[in-house]
């Protein structure tokens, strides 16, 4: 929401900063070092976005600031005043975004906080993983500024995404990250998102979910759907999940089994809904809490 407008020329950059070019701001904060020549303009972007916000220059960025840069643009798009839902709805939008962003919960979002939520939104994680990350990482908010800049190191275009190899290379000689360099062969794909990224420096493990579909009919929905209903149906579907080895399935219970073992045979076809940060044990949670609704 605040990521979300054009960037701007460098030119432009450099008279919003009063006389700072946005490669100075970006070297001032050890954020990377680079001459304006390949100086990316998503980064220094983002840096003159969080120093435009920054309305008392004093190096972090308040609620009060944010809201009232939200509301001033809101109503400049509107071309009219806001009336008062509109002002508060607006106000409650950025409330929840600056507290997902104020990683240690002191009322400030630093320059790497921001950098931080920037770099997670150019390919979000979906909304339940994301929680998760937040969660984690305001546990060790000392670890941001390392995390963004580690990063960087790499995403020289702040694109939020690397290839494997290239975080490999840039790794493989510190043995702290070890445990990273198995996570990205662990992933499978060509490439690594920010948001995987510190999910695996946090510990955290991502576990593949599977839907398992079963056509109750044995295909015949298929072939008698036309003439019995005047519609297609390929099939008439019960499904199951599979996550952390098992099949998650409901037969009277809420049962669990090795992947196509169940009452219900092989599955007829299957489909990938992604990955999850949960754990075993709070799933096992999740199960026991709505055990006796299914039953």
């Amino acid at each position: 929401f605040a990521f979300a407008e054009s960037p701007p020329s460098m030119s432009d950059a450099e008279s919003d900063l009063g006389g700072l070019s946005c490669e100075e701001e970006i070297q001032e904060s050890n954020v990377r070092r680079s001459s304006k020549t390949d100086l990316n303009s998503c980064l220094g972007h983002l840096l003159c976005r969080f120093q435009s916000l920054d309305s008392d220059q004093s190096g972090s960025i308040t609620h009060e600031e944010m809201a009232k840069h939200c509301l001033d643009a809101a109503q400049e798009a509107a071309k009219h005043p806001l009336n008062v839902s509109e002002q508060a709805l607006i106000v409650a939008s950025v409330q929840r975004n600056f507290e997902r962003m104020d990683l240690e919960n002191d009322g400030f979002v630093t320059k790497f906080e921001w950098l931080h939520a920037a770099l997670l939104e150019l390919h979000p994680p979906d909304a339940v993983n994301a929680e998760i990350i937040t969660k984690q990482i305001k546990k060790r908010p000392e670890l941001v500024e390392q995390l963004v800049c580690r990063w960087l190191e790499v995403d020289e275009k702040a694109v939020g995404l690397v290839t494997r190899k290239l975080l490999r290379l840039t790794f493989q000689n510190f043995l702290s990250e070890n445990h990273l360099i198995a996570a990205i062969h662990e992933l499978g794909t060509g490439n690594m998102t920010y948001a995987e990224y510190v999910a695996h420096v946090l510990g955290l493990k991502f576990s593949n979910v599977t839907l398992y579909y079963y056509d109750l009919s044995k295909r015949f929905a298929s072939a008698l759907s036309t003439i019995l209903l005047d519609q297609y149906e390929e099939g008439i579907w019960h499904t199951s999940v599979g996550v952390f080895g098992k099949e998650l399935y409901y037969y009277g219970n809420i049962l669990s089994c090795e992947p196509g073992k169940s009452q219900f045979g092989q599955p007829t076809k299957s489909l990938s809904l992604g990955s999850t940060l949960r754990s075993l044990d709070e799933v096992n949670e999740e199960l026991g809490r709505i055990y006796f609704d299914y039953r």
